[in-house]
Order: C-alpha cells, then structure tokens, then sequence
C-alpha cells in the first residue's frame, strides 16, 4: 500500500486506520504524511521506519508478523528486503521545479537499488506525470521521461494507475494525472490491478493498494520460518506418560477450539474507542525497539539483543544446585479434586494472553472437565511436567516510552493456560503452609493487604521528629533469586511432597523463548530468578523476602528499627540515623545471599524535621513523602498530573465526531482518567482538610471543563 495524503484531519485519519487495518497490508510507503502519528493509531501492528513530510522523506509500515531487513536508507528511498525472498522500495521523487542535479542523483541512486535475481516491487510518489502543466516550469528532463528509461533498461512494469491530479486546465474538474506509481520486475496478470483510493482535491494525495502475486517464487525456495513454539521432545521425554497424555489432550483441545477459532471480531465500543485515542494521545501505544542512534531496529537484530540481555539475567547460574525431590507420603498427596480444578479454571484471567500451549485464555471455560481432570490426576500421580508446558513465552514491553531501547523495556512472561490452572492449584494447597511464614510487614499479593495498608502503617510509624526513613532498592530482585536458596526456604516450610516436586519441576531444565515480530529467538536455560508471571512467583517471592528480612533480624538484634514490605520495596524506619549504614550493609549482604543485589545508588533516605526549612522529597508507593511530612508537595504533584490528564484527555474527545460518543461516555472516561491521580489511597493518606478541600475543588474544576 502507498498513501501519499497531506493536510491530516480527524476524517482523514479514522479513513486511514479503517483502511489500513481493515486491508492489514504487508507494507505500506508513506510520503507527504505524518510519520509520527502512524507511529502511534495502530497500537503496535506495524514498524515504522524513516521520517516523511509534506517536502521530502519517506517512510516504511512493516506489518509485525513480516521479517524484514533494511539494505539501503535515505532520505527519499528506503530499500528493504521481505524475508530474504522480495525486495521492496519505497521512495519519494523530487518535484519537476527541483534543480536537474538533484532529480538526477535520485534517479542514479534509485537505479542502483534495482536487484537482478529478487522479485522487486517500487512505490510511492515518483512525481512523474505524463502531462506537462502551464502553471509549472520543469526543470531539465522529465521525471516521468527517466521513469520510462528506468522501466526500460531494468525490464520493469509501470503499473496502469488511474490519474489523482486535476489539472488547473481540467474543465471538468476531473483528474488528468497521476504522480502515484507502482513498479515491479515480475510478470503481472490480467487479474493484478492497482486499488485507488483519491481526494477529490487539486493534489496528488492517494492511496494505493497492490495484491502483488508473485509467480516465480515456489514453497520450496526455503522461505524462512518460525522455530517450533515447542522444543523438540526426544524418545525418552516422549514415552513419558505425562507427555503422551498432554500430546493427546492438546489435540484434542485443538479440534475442540476449532469451532471458536473463526468468531466474528467484537466491534469496538464506545468506551474501548475512547480509552484508546487517549492512549494515542499520551502517547502510550504499542513498542518499537530502536538502537542507541535512534533508528528502528530490524526484527533479527531486536531478538539477538533482548536474548542476550535476558540470558546474562536469567542464566547464569548452575541448574545442578537446586535439592533433590522430596519422597511423597501417600496420605497427604491426594490429586486435586473436580471442584478444586473448577475453581482453579475461574481464577484465570480471561483477557490474558495465549502462552506456548496455544490454548486463547478465553475460552478456558470450553476445555472439558473430564479430560483435564484425567491429565491433572496423571500429573500429580507421577510429580512430573511435560516440558512443552514448563517453557516459557517471553514478550518485551516499554517501561516509560513506546518507543525504547531493548534495555528500557520490561520482559513478561506468558504462561501456558494449562499450567496457569496447575499452578493455581498449587497454590490453593501450599498457602496455608507458606502463609504462617510470611511476615506481617509483607503488604504484597496477599489477601487482604495491598497499598493501602502499607501506606497505612508507614504513616502509623514514620511519625516523630528525628525518625530516618530508609528505601532500599533491589535491582531486578526476581530475575536474580538464586534458584538454591529458594527451594531451600521452600523446603523449611514441609509443603506436601507432590506440590514441592511439581514446582521444582518447572525450574528443571526450563527454556527461555522470547517472541518479538511474531516470531522466537534461539531458547536458552533458565538457571535463576523466579518465573514472573506464573501464579506461584508472588508467593515464593514473599517467602524468600521473609526469610531474608528474619536474617536481617537476628544479625541486627541490637539495631532498633521497623520495617514495611511490599514486594521487592522496602521501607526501614529507624529511630537514630547512626545505624544507617548498619542496615545498608546488612541487607545487601542478606541480599547476596540470596542472589539478590541491592541497589545503593537508588536507596532513598528522609528524615522528618519539622521545624527545618530545606524540604527534601522521596517517592513511595507513589507518593511523595517530604521531610515535614505535610503532603504539601504530594499535593501539587496530583494536582499537576490531574491537569495534564484532564488536557490530554480534552483533546483527545475533540478528535472524535460527536455522533461516534455521547456525553455518559465522556463523563465516565474523565471521572476515570481525571479522578485517580487526585484520589489515589484519599483514605490512608493524612490529608489535612484544607489540603482535601483543594483537590476536591480541582476536581470539581476540571470535570466542568
């Protein structure tokens, strides 16, 4: 697809997205066209490559799922190669008024780009009507004069175009021109054609769509492929029952979902097309990896990197420390029961996204009982997990921008939906042996705790003038748990045998493979750190903090202070600053012990005076603590990002027609983007009431705008 359209507008732009993801093309060639905006309307479905605009430059949309490899990039030509298969080249002429020199130096340069043994396809503004015009003087040959010399001499094929331009003699007002081309080398057919899509404007600006059939490429000319989602099985893994039984049942499941598969798509509403204009407008959409220059990064070489960033992360222990298995007790081990398992199928995220399985989340509650239930029973029977199931899907997200180096972004694992619903009853059966060794500071993934009520206790502690708060930070603290101590701190507990062995199954010879652009870079072992996104990582995580912080406990029985934990955040109140450095050392020496490190350059320290004149300020939870602990500057920060909430939202309801949303909508949408950066914990926080009377007064104010 080519779009050569200028002069965006909010029609325009909903005409693009419908017409683009509706058709999702392979590649679209932007010119005269707003890149930026396309880097953000459609949510992470393409790659947008080089910069256009209304003078010079073009730009390239590859579609995710297509493997790409960028051989040649100006400012007015990008040339890139489709799955080593195809070449394609998306350009932007000089204009006829443009000095010969240059028209001829894009021509030349244009020239030497054209491949001899790869099917070739070139679109995009090439400026070269074939109709003289009165009202412009051109400039040395005609562009469309070195078209017909370059078709000729590379054997290409000037694709019939309906003329875009009206001509300023036309006295029909009907289009004589078209400066929209699309060439290619292969031969075409009487049922190829070129779909236009024009403005009826004095302009060039078009759209053009091309289903490009190429006949001279076979299946067999080894056209790239994705590893197998699954790892290759060997005899002695097959015959495994727990292997067979899961080969079986996935089969299946696959003919069982087949029915499903081809659903209509939902049509979008209202509230879904607001919430994702607004995205668009903060700029929060989708992720494109780029390198340390600021160029967008080719599909293989973004995978090399985030391989080699996760695998000096989570490989680079031995797997051979982990306890052996413990020896299973008959009376204690029983496999779950059919309402355990219908209550492990409820808890599982319906909107969650399809692991290595390939089994959608949402229609979990399809899988029949009676199947799962026999695989789970086999399960529990031999304490054994097919490998299919422990590997891991890994997909990068950003961190703050969408558009990122691979070292600010943030890798979540996607869990198969069977082994979401295993561990789920796992976890049923272990927290009641896990739970008592939890520390009541630990506010994380725990029922009937959370922010709330670690705000709560700080408040309740970090009260008296001269108190020095201390928050320590442990760099990637999950990613780094060594694998030794954590089944160590697993075993203290004396869960039931089968539960222990099946978890120390999943951290047993499991494989890292990270997705990017629909497809998996080479897999590698996972030999420490705790599996993020698995139902049972919040829980181990708590267990190794408690045993850490009881360390810390015993080796600073002399050191008075309290303590606030949630998750990997750590809050230490002390009553006299001389035992600062105390706490500093001992926690990252616990830290060391188990893998962990601590992060002294990001450790935050207040202490509350308040009588002094220098305010300083920490972040916690997301709020800001000052050294009087007045909340003033909590205050002025909420209110700022209220405002900057209530103008990014105004000006994303005013791109949309009003016929598209009504006024319930709009007041949803700004009670739930507006109202939270001012009342986030408005309960736990000791607001004065001037200072809640202030925000609930620029609430009051922006929701009336």
């Amino acid at each position: 697809m080519a779009i050569n359209v200028d002069g965006y507008n909010d029609k325009k732009e909903l005409q693009l997205r419908n017409t683009i993801l509706g058709i999702r093309p392979h590649i679209v060639i932007l010119s005269e066209t707003c890149t930026n905006l396309h880097r953000t309307i459609y949510n992470g479905q393409y790659t947008v490559i080089g910069t256009s605009g209304p003078a010079d430059g073009v730009a390239v949309m590859v579609r995710q799922d297509v493997q790409y490899h960028i051989t040649n990039k100006t400012t007015r030509t990008i040339s890139l190669e489709l799955d080593n298969l195809v070449t394609c080249i998306g350009t932007y002429a000089p204009t006829e008024q443009t000095a010969d020199k240059i028209k001829l130096q894009y021509w030349e340069n244009l020239a030497k780009l054209i491949p001899k043994d790869h099917p070739l396809l070139i679109a995009g503004d090439l400026n070269a009507g074939h109709e003289p015009t009165e009202s412009r003087t051109i400039k040395g040959i005609p562009n469309y004069t070195r078209l017909r010399s370059l078709a000729t001499l590379h054997s290409l094929n000037i694709l019939p175009t309906t003329p875009t331009w009206i001509s300023k003699r036309s006295k029909d007002q009907k289009p004589t021109r078209t400066l929209d081309r699309i060439l290619t080398n292969t031969t075409t057919k009487s049922t190829d054609s070129v779909l236009l899509d024009w403005e009826n404007a004095p302009a060039d600006h078009a759209i053009l769509i091309y289903k490009w059939n190429i006949y001279a490429i076979g299946y067999d000319q080894g056209r790239p492929k994705s590893i197998h989602a699954a790892r290759h099985i060997g005899n002695q893994a097959y015959n495994e029952p727990t292997t067979q039984a899961w080969n079986k049942l996935r089969e299946q499941l696959k003919t069982h979902f087949r029915k499903w598969s081809q659903q209509a798509p939902k049509s979008q509403n209202a509230n879904q097309r607001l919430w994702e204009l607004y995205k668009k407008q903060i700029g929060n959409q989708g992720l494109t990896l780029i390198d340390t220059k600021g160029d967008d990064l080719e599909p293989e070489q973004a995978r090399k990197q985030l391989r080699q960033m996760l695998y000096h992360r989570w490989s680079k222990a031995d797997a051979a420390h982990i306890p052996p298995r413990k020896e299973a007790r008959i009376y204690l081990d029983q496999p779950p029961h059919t309402t355990e398992i219908i209550s492990a199928i409820k808890a599982i995220n319906k909107k969650a996204a399809t692991g290595l399985d390939g089994i959608p989340a949402k229609h979990v509650h399809h899988i029949p009982i009676d199947d799962l239930e026999q695989f789970i029973h086999l399960v529990w029977k031999n304490s054994k997990l097919p490998r299919q199931l422990v590997d891991m899907k890994v997909k990068p997200i950003p961190k703050l921008l969408p558009r990122t180096t691979v070292e600010n972004t943030r890798p979540i694992t996607i869990p198969s939906t069977i082994m979401k619903i295993v561990n789920q009853i796992i976890l049923q059966h272990i927290t009641p042996y896990i739970e008592p060794h939890l520390l009541t500071q630990q506010h994380a993934y725990r029922k009937g705790r959370g922010p709330a009520s670690a705000v709560t206790e700080l408040f309740a502690k970090f009260n008296r003038p001269g108190q020095t708060l201390l928050l320590l930070d442990l760099s990637k603290a999950f990613d780094m748990v060594d694998h030794k101590a954590l089944f160590n701190a697993l075993r203290a507990t004396n869960i039931p045998s089968k539960e222990y062995n099946l978890i120390r199954d999943q951290y047993i010879d499991a494989e890292v493979l990270i997705q990017w652009a629909k497809r998996y870079a080479t897999p590698f072992p996972l030999t420490n750190g705790i599996r993020q996104g698995c139902t049972l990582s919040a829980m181990l995580f708590n267990l190794v903090e408690a045993e850490r912080e009881t360390k810390c406990r015993r080796r600073m029985h002399m050191v008075p202070y309290e303590v606030i934990m949630y998750a990997d955040d750590k809050a230490v109140i002390l009553d006299d600053d001389a035992h600062v450095q105390t706490v500093l050392d001992t926690n990252a020496q616990t830290a060391a012990d188990y893998g962990m490190l601590q992060n002294n350059s990001k450790t935050a320290r207040l202490k509350l005076d308040k009588d002094t004149k220098e305010i300083h300020t920490v972040k916690w939870m997301g709020i800001l603590l000052d050294s009087k602990l007045s909340m003033n500057q909590e205050v002025e920060a909420r209110i700022e990002k209220a405002k900057k909430a209530a103008k990014d939202y105004t000006e994303t309801v005013k791109n949309i027609p009003p016929s598209m949303i009504n006024v319930a909508v709009k007041i949803r949408g700004a009670c739930a983007i507006i109202l939270p950066h001012l009342v986030y914990l408005w309960r736990e926080i000791p607001f004065t009431p001037a200072q809640r009377s202030t925000l609930t007064d620029v609430a009051t104010q922006l929701l009336a705008k």
